[in-house]
């Protein structure tokens, strides 16, 4: 057992999943019926597809709550019902669709913060631009880009709505469809700015000018006196010690 509870169980990253070889009634659920302890079940099934789905969407166990005000976990068994794998008073193997619409409502939240958050990437880019002669040349130059980009941000933001338009109807599924949209939308987006931002501030590469025979030759010799004079230096002042101290 997991905890001394589970079969299975969702970490950031894996879902562990422990296979029971122990005896039918050698860990009880905790649960009575008739006056009788009711036994685990010995397959992982049921805890394995409970949380592989709390692993994806953070879908919890409908008898599972949040109390804001004390910062806990509650428990209210009154909601335990239904037979799906969430429900720790059925055998249910199978996903309702209340779960499938919360999955789906995970990952239409996350893309959506995704996609907002890259298209902000790109406007920050090109936020601190100002309209100069110079920039505005530029811009009259290569318009294509600058228009692509707004066209992007347009078709992204249309995307935005629609898909919130469908979650806002409980339409999970259709609105679930456009999340790799968005988020195609989003990078083309970033990349369109990229690409104004160098439009508007070109690398110059400064090409390093062939030095003349004369003058790496004269830079040589001055080299090669300075080291000398190092050394000269130096030698003048080891003797000077020495003598100073016999």
């Amino acid at each position: 057992m997991i905890d001394e509870h589970y079969n299975a169980k969702a970490l950031e990253d894996i879902v562990i999943i422990a296979e029971n070889a122990a005896n039918q009634d050698e860990h009880p659920t905790g649960f009575m019926c008739d006056g009788a302890l009711l036994s685990r079940p010995l397959s992982p099934m049921r805890h394995a597809l409970a949380a592989t789905l709390q692993h994806l969407g953070g879908v919890l166990p409908p008898h599972l709550g949040y109390h804001p005000q004390r910062n806990v976990i509650t428990h209210d068994w009154l909601w335990s019902v239904g037979a799906h794998p969430l429900s720790w008073t059925s055998s249910g193997t199978a996903y309702s669709q209340l779960h499938i619409d919360a999955l789906h409502r995970s990952y239409i939240l996350d893309a959506l913060d995704r996609s907002v958050e890259t298209v902000n990437t790109g406007i920050a880019l090109l936020a601190d631009e100002k309209p100069d002669e110079q920039s505005h040349g530029r811009v009259l130059a290569h318009q294509a880009p600058l228009r692509q980009a707004l066209q992007i941000y347009a078709q992204t933001v249309n995307m935005w709505r629609t898909c919130v338009a469908h979650a806002a109807a409980l339409e999970y599924g259709p609105a679930s469809e456009m999340i790799f949209g968005m988020e195609r939308l989003a990078e083309a987006f970033v990349r369109s700015c990229e690409e104004v931002d160098a439009i508007l501030h070109p690398k110059r590469c400064a090409q390093r000018a062939p030095i003349a025979p004369a003058l790496l030759r004269w830079m040589t010799l001055g080299s090669a006196a300075a080291v000398a004079l190092v050394a000269l230096l130096t030698c003048g002042t080891a003797r000077k010690k020495v003598k100073k101290g016999d």
